[in-house]
C-alpha cells in the first residue's frame, strides 16, 4: 500500500478530513499537517513527508490553488517526479486552466464525496504510476511561505521612528492584507497597533479610523454564503465600491476626500419560495373562512327567495357552515401567496355558482364540497406561483 500526501489549504480542513479517512479506509497511509505548527522547522517536516511519499494528492478548489504554501508544496513534488493526483473538491475550478504539474494525469471528481467519489478514488490510486527514486542531486527545496505580515510587525513594533512614507508603505501593504481571507485578522491587528504609535501622522490616524468603521458597517450588511462562486458578482454592488475606495493606494492625500459614499439598503426580496409564518397562515385562514360565511349565507338568502323557504329552516339543516370551514383550511394553506388566496375565492365562487344552479336537488352534495375545493384551488395558485417564478 502506498504512502500518501495530502496538500490542501486551512480552509479547506473539513473536505481534506474526509479525504484522508476515505484514502485510509482503502488501506493507504495518508498524511497532512493537521499537527503541525508554522515556522521553519513545520516546513522542513512537510517537506521531508513530500521526499518520503509514494503519491502527492492535491485538494484541488480555489483556496488551494491560491495557497503560497500549496503551490511550493506541489512544485516540489513535480521537481523530485512524484506521481500527483490533483482531487477535484470545488465547482469554481476551471481545469483548463490548472498548473502543468497538476494536469499529469486526470483528476478525481471528489466534489460530492459520496460512494462513487470513493470508488473512483480507489481506481485512481490502484493506476497512479509507481514513484520513482529521487533525483540525486535533490533539487533545491522551496522556501518556507512564511507571512510578509511578520516584516511588518517588526517594523512596526520597532522603537525606530517611520516617516510619513513608511507609514504610507505600511497602510498599503496592510490593507491588501485585509483582502486575503487568511492574513485579514492579523493584517488588522497590525493596523491598530500601528494607530496606538506617537509618531503616527494624522492622515494615516484616520484612514485607520475609517476603515474600522466600515469594518463595522460590513458586519451589519447580511452577507453572501460561504460556500459562494469566485465568479460571481457581489450581491452588494455599492459594498464592493466603497471598498475598493478605501482599498486605494495613498498619494500624500487626505483620506477624507476619498471617503466612501455611505451604504444603499438592501433590495427587499419579492421571493415567493418559503414557508409562510404561522401568524400568516392564521390571518389568511380567519379571513377566508369569513368570505366563506358571506358566500355560504349569500347563497342561503338566494335561494330562500327564490323558493320561499325559511331563513331558519336553510340555517339549521343546511352545509354552509362546511364552505367557511374549506376557507379556514385554504387559508391555512396558502399563508399570504396571493394567487393561492385568489384561487381559493374563484374555487368558493364556484361552488356557490353550482349550488344556486342545481338548489334543490344537488345544491346540499354542493356545499359538502365547499370543504374541499378552497383548498384545492388554494394548492394550484400557490402552484402557479412557484413555477412562474422558477421560469
Amino acid at each position: 500500500m502506498a504512502t500518501i500526501f495530502v496538500s490542501y489549504n486551512r480552509r479547506s480542513e473539513v473536505i481534506a478530513q474526509v479525504l484522508v479517512r476515505d484514502i485510509e479506509a482503502l488501506g493507504h497511509t495518508a498524511w497532512f499537517d493537521q499537527e503541525l505548527s508554522g515556522g521553519q522547522a513545520w516546513w522542513d517536516q512537510i517537506l521531508a513527508r513530500v521526499r518520503d511519499c509514494n503519491v502527492f494528492v492535491f485538494v484541488l478548489n480555489p483556496e488551494s490553488l491560491d495557497s503560497t504554501a500549496c503551490k511550493r508544496e506541489y512544485g516540489y513534488a513535480a521537481d523530485l517526479g512524484k506521481p500527483i493526483l490533483p482531487v477535484l473538491a470545488s465547482g469554481d475550478v476551471s481545469t483548463n486552466l490548472l498548473p502543468p504539474a497538476l494536469t499529469q494525469i486526470q483528476y478525481v471528481d471528489y466534489r460530492n464525496q459520496d460512494r462513487d467519489s470513493a470508488f473512483r478514488l480507489a481506481r485512481a490510486l490502484a493506476t497512479v504510476p509507481p514513484s520513482n527514486a529521487l533525483p540525486d542531486p535533490l533539487p533545491d527545496p522551496p522556501k518556507a511561505p512564511l507571512s510578509y505580515l511578520g516584516g511588518l510587525a517588526e517594523r512596526i513594533e520597532g522603537s525606530l521612528a517611520l516617516s510619513y512614507e513608511d507609514q504610507s508603505a505600511l497602510v498599503v501593504d496592510l490593507k491588501r492584507g485585509l483582502r486575503d481571507p487568511e492574513t485579514a485578522h492579523d493584517a488588522w491587528t497590525l493596523l491598530e497597533r500601528l494607530r496606538k504609535r506617537r509618531d503616527v501622522y494624522a492622515t494615516f490616524d484616520k484612514e485607520i479610523e475609517e476603515i474600522a468603521d466600515l469594518r463595522r458597517t460590513m458586519r451589519k450588511v447580511p452577507s453572501d454564503p460561504p460556500v459562494a462562486s469566485r465568479t460571481e458578482a457581489p450581491r452588494h454592488e455599492t459594498w464592493q465600491k466603497t471598498w475598493e475606495t478605501v482599498s486605494e493606494p495613498i498619494e500624500g492625500k487626505l483620506l477624507a476626500s476619498q471617503k466612501p459614499q455611505p451604504l444603499s439598503p438592501l433590495p427587499i426580496s419579492t421571493s415567493t419560495d418559503r414557508k409562510p409564518a404561522w401568524r400568516e397562515r392564521i390571518r389568511e385562514a380567519r379571513n377566508l373562512a369569513f368570505t366563506g360565511i358571506a358566500i355560504g349565507l349569500l347563497c342561503m338568502v338566494v335561494n330562500s327567495v327564490r323558493f320561499r323557504y325559511g331563513y331558519m329552516s336553510l340555517l339549521l339543516y343546511q352545509p354552509w357552515y362546511l364552505l367557511a370551514l374549506g376557507g379556514a383550511i385554504a387559508g391555512a394553506i396558502t399563508g399570504m401567496d396571493r394567487k393561492g388566496i385568489v384561487a381559493a375565492r374563484v374555487a368558493m365562487a364556484v361552488v356557490a355558482v353550482l349550488v344556486l344552479v342545481a338548489w334543490p336537488f344537488y345544491g346540499p352534495v354542493v356545499f359538502r364540497l365547499g370543504i374541499l375545493v378552497p383548498p384545492m384551488g388554494g394548492v394550484i395558485g400557490m402552484y402557479i406561483t412557484k413555477r412562474k417564478v422558477r421560469m
